[in-house]
This record gives structure tokens, C-alpha cells and sequence, in this order.
């Protein structure tokens, strides 16, 4: 089956049972953290076939993209909200950076490209940190 159906499936799914949480008096935190390592472990799989192809940038970005996706469709239980909120602006931060170092990389911009890369990285480790604190053992791995 397809890499691509297999995540289109599991964003359904996971999509489903935030709305079952959420009618039924709040927010599963023990789910929360099983869909969101989930969607990082995946990511983390499918970056690393990424690199066995021949574009493996624009690879890396489409999934990096996804996961992005996905981890926005989750609700955290209210007290992690923020912490959350803030995990995720920092991997949109590094997406966007890896996104100018790609496009760098592509001009051979070598000086320009170095920059985005450091800020992709740091943003990365930064996200990482917040998700080991909510648990997030499969999102806490930023250069994995």
C-alpha cells in the first residue's frame, strides 16, 4: 500500500477520535500523546526512505509538511495547550528556514543556504525539547 494512503488513513482516523474525545468531556491525554508520537515516528520513517531517493530534499519538505498537518489537526488537553501551540510554531519556524535552505541549496547559495540550515536546526532542537516535556517521545528526536 502506498506511503500516502497509509497517512491519509491514519490523519482520518486520528482526526475521528479527537472529535470522539472531544464530545465526551475533554481531551484524552494518553491518546493525544499516541497520535502525536505517531505522526513524528512516521515522519522520521518516511525522511529516512526520503533520503534514499534522488530529490531528497523536496522530499524532506513534503514530509516535513505533513507532519506539520497532522500534528495541527490534534487537540492537546487544555493544560498543554500552549506548550503545544509553541512546539508547533517552532517546527513551522524550521520548515520555513529548511525551506529557504533548500531553495538556497538549489541556486548553489552556499553562503546563504549555511544560515538557514543553523536556523532550521535550532528551531528543531527547540521544538524537540518542548515535546519531550509533554511526553512526546517521537516528536523529542529534532535531527533523527
Amino acid at each position: 500500500m502506498p506511503r500516502r494512503a497509509i497517512y491519509g488513513g491514519r490523519a482520518a482516523s486520528i482526526a475521528a477520535a479527537v472529535l470522539i474525545g472531544a464530545g465526551c468531556g475533554g481531551v484524552d491525554r494518553d491518546r493525544f500523546v499516541t497520535d502525536a508520537n505517531e505522526i513524528c515516528s512516521e515522519r522520521q520513517r518516511a525522511e529516512a526512505e526520503a533520503v534514499q531517493g534522488l530529490d531528497a530534499r523536496a522530499m524532506s519538505t513534503r514530509v516535513f509538511e505533513r507532519e506539520l498537518v497532522e500534528l495541527r489537526e490534534l487537540e492537546p488537553p487544555e493544560e498543554d495547550r500552549a506548550r503545544y501551540a509553541e512546539m508547533l510554531r517552532l517546527k513551522r519556524e524550521s520548515l520555513s528556514a529548511w525551506k529557504g535552505f533548500v531553495a538556497a541549496a538549489e541556486r548553489d547559495d552556499f553562503e546563504a543556504g549555511e544560515p538557514l540550515l543553523t536556523a532550521t536546526q535550532q528551531s528543531a532542537v527547540r521544538a524537540a525539547r518542548i515535546a519531550g516535556r509533554l511526553g512526546l517521545d517521537g516528536c523529542s528526536r529534532a535531527l533523527s
